[in-house]
């Protein structure tokens, strides 16, 4: 070739030499080769280059080797030139650059370049690239990150499937509960009401008779104290179970938190609590049966009580989207244990060493009656948060029973 590696009549005998024993390296078309001088012109070019860029070597020599790249790869390739030039000693990873080059037909085509400085007595006079053609691959690596992530993916979904299905074995056992209890209920409450309602109304007339005598009206009174007991007991456990029939009505959930507050206000005070509320402005209305909801979000409430016998705070937020609005009861109490979080609303189940364990089993058909969903995150001694969501739009009551828990409402 004509063209050469150093400015004419300039070299010495060993760059020469050095020279005629490069053009018969890259003469060989079994890696493509390209000579630059020290400005990054093209003066060397052999065929291996050509099958990989696809022009001659009179079609490219004495161009600037940027030509090869697309605008946004040049200024990388004019930097590691820089780079290279500017340092003696580098080591293999900095004079290997990949980038996207440009063949003559304008097509793209990913290539690894190594490049090495030419040096005559310190001096630079060039530079060799070494190019490969890499696209093939890329593309076996686009492949298998491709495959990687549909691996991933895959994971993923069987990871869901598993938690949907310890979820469906949780309601099925929580279901199973229900129908025993149901059962029970329907056999047993009949058979404890009418001996408890004789033994009421034996102490309510033992308690008149005995006017006068305190220390015996004493006695009568905590045998009526425990009766009522009893029934409430009963009539939790009944309601827990049975459908429950509402009385659907369109209601400001703001209204009926802060008569809730109201009415507990004495219980905050009592045991040092402070309630904190955070109600959105403009929120829907939502339909609901007021009395039963309000029962539901009492339990809460007196489940928080419970859980700060020496103060703390007890938040109350509201939001929407939608479909419903979202009701957020946030304590700073002892907190449930992780392992007892998908427990809180079985019947009987409590960690109270007194209580019945009905109270969030209640909550939790009252609030699947309306359509609604409920949800408890909590860490030991970090306090809990129950969220609650009712509908926005009206919707036909969903009369639960033990059956109708299977579907898992309990889940945001």
């Amino acid at each position: 070739m004509p063209n050469q590696l150093l400015d004419s009549g300039k070299g010495t005998e060993q760059s020469r030499k050095a020279l005629e024993n490069l053009r018969q390296l890259i003469n060989t078309d079994g890696v493509a080769l390209i000579g630059l001088d020290k400005r990054g012109i093209v003066r060397e070019w052999n065929r291996g280059a050509s099958r990989i860029f696809k022009y001659s070597a009179p079609q490219i020599v004495g161009h600037a080797v940027t030509h090869l790249a697309p605008p946004n790869h040049q200024v990388r390739l004019r930097e590691i030139l820089r780079k290279i030039s500017k340092k003696r000693h580098l080591r293999m990873a900095e004079r290997v650059l990949r980038l996207i080059g440009r063949r003559k037909d304008g097509s793209k085509v990913a290539v690894q370049l190594h490049i090495k400085p030419a040096r005559e007595r310190k001096q630079l006079y060039g530079f060799t690239i070494a190019a490969t053609d890499i696209s093939e691959a890329e593309a076996r690596a686009n492949e298998l990150k491709a495959a990687n992530e549909e691996l991933a993916g895959s994971r993923e979904e069987l990871r869901a499937s598993y938690e949907q299905l310890k979820e469906s074995q949780h309601n099925l056992v929580r279901s199973e509960k229900l129908a025993f209890a149901a059962r029970m209920a329907a056999s047993v409450a009949h058979e404890i009401r009418n001996p408890l309602g004789i033994v009421t109304l034996s102490s309510e007339q033992l308690y008149r008779k005995l006017k006068g005598d305190r220390e015996k009206q004493g006695l009568a009174r905590a045998i009526q104290e425990s009766t009522q007991r009893v029934n409430r007991l009963v009539s939790d456990f009944v309601n827990c179970t049975r459908p429950q029939r509402l009385k659907m009505r369109r209601r400001d959930i703001h209204k009926t938190l802060r008569e809730l507050v109201g009415f507990t206000k004495y219980n905050w005070r009592k045991h040092r609590i402070r309630v904190i509320l955070r109600f959105k402005k403009d929120i829907p209305l939502v339909f609901i049966d007021e009395a039963r909801i309000e029962q539901a979000f009492l339990n809460i409430i007196l489940n928080s009580i419970d859980a700060m016998p020496r103060g703390g705070r007890f938040t109350i937020t509201t939001d929407n989207d939608t479909m419903y609005v979202r009701i957020r009861f946030k304590d700073t109490g002892v907190g449930i244990a992780e392992g007892n979080l998908f427990r809180v609303f079985d019947p009987f189940f409590t960690t109270k060493p007194v209580g019945t364990g009905l109270g969030l089993a209640v909550t939790y058909s009252i609030i699947a009656s309306h359509n609604g969903l409920i949800d408890v995150e909590s860490h030991k001694r970090r306090g809990a948060m129950f969220t609650i969501c009712l509908p926005v739009e009206r919707q036909k009551p969903a009369y639960v029973n033990e059956l109708d828990l299977l579907g898992g409402r309990s889940r945001l």
